[in-house]
């Protein structure tokens, strides 16, 4: 946890970013869920967002869905500025033992986010 905020002199960014949300309670900004087993799982930062076609979603509402994909060890999700919008980008590295085939390549994973959906496909050829 950062202990300030340069020139912040009378410490109110710094309590608005940490301690405005939650009464006498810091907030570190991820997005995480406890689990049955008294485990975490951290999704990713709240404040990641991005913005395509003016829609608002947050990073890790993705990961949640990608996620759910066993052929996908890891992902990461980027905005693009194209054609006037901004387009998500999301690289995902495969599981080991996961061969990028045609079956592989044909499936994909449709999930609704509010007024938009997310359309995973996956790239015509690899590079290790």
């Amino acid at each position: 946890m950062p202990i300030g905020f340069w020139n912040d002199d009378d410490g109110q960014r710094y309590f608005n970013a940490y301690f405005a949300r939650f009464d006498n309670t810091w907030a570190h900004g991820d997005y995480a869920e406890l689990t049955e087993h008294d485990g975490v799982i951290i999704y990713g930062r709240s404040d990641a967002v991005l913005n395509p076609g003016g829609v608002r979603i947050g990073t890790a509402e993705i990961y949640r869905q990608v996620e759910k994909i066993d052929a996908v060890l890891e992902s990461i999700a980027v905005g693009q500025s194209w054609q006037d919008d901004e387009r998500v980008v999301l690289f995902v590295r495969l599981r080991e033992g996961v061969t990028l085939d045609d079956e592989l390549q044909q499936q994909q994973s449709v999930k609704p986010f509010g007024r938009m959906r997310l359309r995973v496909m996956y790239p015509r050829s690899s590079h290790k």
